[in-house]
C-alpha cells in the first residue's frame, strides 16, 4: 500500500502566485505536449466507450478522488474503508465529494469559477448551508482570506485564454492550495475547483482526473513544488500524463470486465432487464435499494438478482448491519494502482 501524507503548505495572500502570463522553457515543451496528448486520448477513449463503462468509469474515479482528498486532510481512508466501514465520517466525505464532483461535471461547464462558487462548494462539504461561515478565523482576518480568493478569482478569469489550459490550471490550484482560505476542506474545495477550471478550459468534457489522489501520493514532492511556479507548472504538467495514462489502463481493463459482467447476467438472469441490472452492478458497490431505485421495483426481485449474482461469483455480498451490500471486485480491481 502506498504512503499518503498530509499536505499543509500555507502561504499569506499577500505574496500570491504571479498573475501574469507564466513562460515555460523549451524542455518543458516536452511536457506540456505529452500531457494534452495523454488528456485527449483519455478522453477519446472515455466518449466512445460503452455507456456503462463511461458511467462506471466516471463514478469510481470521482470516489476514488474523494479518498484522495480526505487523505490530504491528513486522515488515513481506503477504498477498504467504503467497504468495510461505510458509515465512517472519513468515508462519508469521500463520498461527498464524489456526489459534488458529479454535479458539477455538470453545472459548471459554462459558469465562471469565482470566489462564491468556492465559497459554495466549501460549504457542502462542510455540511454547512450556503454561503455559511466556513473561512479561516486565526491570525489572519477573513477579510484578508477574501482578498487572497479575489485574487485567485482574478487569476482564473484573466489568465484565460491568454495563458495554456493546463498551465493555467495548474497554477490556479497551487495559488489556492497556498492560500488555504477555509477552516476545513482546502484539499476537498481545491480539488473540486480544478475539475471545474479544466471543463471550463474545454480540456476535459468526459473524463474527471483523480488530481488529489496523485497528489496525496506524491506530498512530498508537491509540498516542494509549490514554492516555485515553474516547478509547480512541470509537477502538474507530469501528473496531467501520469494520471491519464494511468487511468486510459483502467479504463481498458473496466471495459474487458464490464462485458464478462454483461456475459454473466444475461446468462444468469435470464428474464431480466439486463440494461437496468448493469447500471447498478456495475459499480464499486450497490445494495438491494440500488436496484429498486433503478426500476426492479419489488424488492424480493432484486434481492433474487443480487443474491444470483453473488452465487455466480460476479459480487461478493457483505452484511453492514441490516442491509447486504454488495461488491464488484472486478471493477475495484479495474483501479488497483490507485487502491
Amino acid at each position: 500500500m502506498v504512503g499518503h501524507f498530509m499536505v499543509d503548505v500555507i502561504a499569506l495572500p499577500s505574496t500570491p502566485l504571479l498573475t501574469q502570463s507564466v513562460s515555460i522553457d523549451t524542455a518543458d515543451y516536452g511536457l506540456l505536449i505529452a500531457a494534452h496528448r495523454a488528456i485527449s486520448g483519455l478522453e477519446h477513449a472515455l466518449q466512445f466507450s460503452l455507456p456503462i463503462a463511461s458511467i462506471s468509469f466516471c463514478d469510481t474515479v470521482r470516489l476514488i478522488d474523494g479518498l484522495g482528498a480526505v487523505q490530504l486532510d491528513g486522515e488515513p481512508v481506503w477504498m477498504q474503508s467504503v467497504i468495510e466501514e461505510p458509515g465512517s465520517d472519513a468515508v462519508q466525505r469521500a463520498v461527498t465529494y464524489a456526489s459534488i464532483a458529479s454535479s458539477l461535471a455538470y453545472s459548471l461547464r459554462s459558469t465562471n469559477i469565482t470566489q462564491s462558487v468556492a465559497l459554495q462548494i466549501a460549504s457542502k462539504l462542510s455540511g454547512e448551508s450556503a454561503g455559511g461561515d466556513v473561512l479561516r478565523r486565526d491570525a489572519n482576518s477573513s477579510e484578508v482570506f477574501q482578498h487572497g480568493l479575489a485574487h485567485w478569482e482574478h487569476f482564473v478569469s484573466d489568465t484565460s485564454g491568454d495563458q495554456d489550459s493546463l498551465i493555467l490550471s495548474a497554477i490556479a490550484d497551487a495559488k489556492f492550495r497556498r492560500l488555504c482560505p477555509f477552516q476545513a476542506n482546502n484539499n476537498a474545495t481545491a480539488g473540486l475547483l480544478l475539475g471545474a477550471v479544466l471543463r471550463n478550459e474545454q480540456v476535459l468534457h468526459h473524463a474527471p482526473l483523480c488530481l488529489s489522489n496523485y497528489l496525496s501520493r506524491h506530498s512530498e514532492q508537491f509540498a516542494q513544488a509549490l514554492s516555485d511556479d515553474g516547478a509547480v507548472v512541470r509537477f502538474y504538467l507530469t501528473a496531467y500524463s501520469e494520471l491519464a495514462n494511468e487511468l486510459l489502463a483502467c479504463l481498458a481493463r473496466l471495459v474487458a470486465h464490464i462485458n464478462h459482467c454483461h456475459e454473466v447476467v444475461s446468462e444468469t438472469l435470464s428474464r431480466a432487464p439486463v440494461d437496468t441490472v448493469m447500471r447498478v452492478i456495475c459499480r464499486p458497490i450497490c445494495t438491494n435499494n440500488d436496484l429498486i431505485e433503478a426500476g426492479i421495483t419489488r424488492r424480493q426481485t432484486s434481492a433474487s438478482y443480487l443474491k444470483k449474482l453473488a452465487e455466480a461469483g460476479l459480487l461478493e455480498s457483505r452484511r453492514q448491519g441490516k442491509e447486504l451490500r454488495y461488491t464488484n471486485n472486478g471493477v475495484i480491481n479495474a483501479f488497483k494502482s490507485f487502491i
